[in-house]
């Protein structure tokens, strides 16, 4: 947190983006994430959520839980993971470059749901996607360059 403060009074950012460590940036911002994130899904899920634990007949659903805590602990992992290496690849190069791996990102995803999932799509979404396949390879052939 002292090291925004610090570029937002005028140091540069990039001086101080040298700095942060990426770990430690996830490390300083969970609990603040966490806390606003629930701060928004409390109010929204709470009664769903202490539903689940219990049954009609008063028993507590075990296996459901499980299921549950499993899953949130898998997402959970998959999150910091893709963080982690947001501000790795932000630390790296730069926020162009984290935009496209982002946008190659979702190619894979429409992708995996064409092939994996049967989802449809259509001559104007497949144009598209093409398009942003081209734009991820010159972008990659242009970066190759400069070096």
């Amino acid at each position: 947190m002292h090291v925004y403060l610090a570029a937002e009074c005028g140091e540069s950012v990039r001086g101080v983006r040298e700095h942060i460590e990426p770990v430690a940036l996830v490390y300083l911002l969970s609990p603040w994430t966490t806390l606003f994130s629930l701060m928004i899904a409390l109010p929204i899920e709470g009664p769903h959520f202490l539903r689940a634990f219990h049954d009609e007949s008063g028993d507590t659903g075990a296996s459901i839980n499980l299921q549950t805590l499993a899953m949130l602990l898998g997402a959970g992992t998959l999150v910091f993971c893709l963080v982690l290496i947001e501000l790795m690849i932000v630390q790296l190069t730069s926020a162009l470059t984290l935009s496209v791996a982002g946008a190659f990102k979702e190619c894979i995803t429409i992708i995996g749901g064409h092939f994996i999932l049967n989802d449809r799509m259509s001559a104007y979404n497949a144009s598209g996607l093409v398009c942003t396949l081209l734009g991820v390879h010159l972008y990659r052939l242009n970066r190759t360059a400069v070096r």
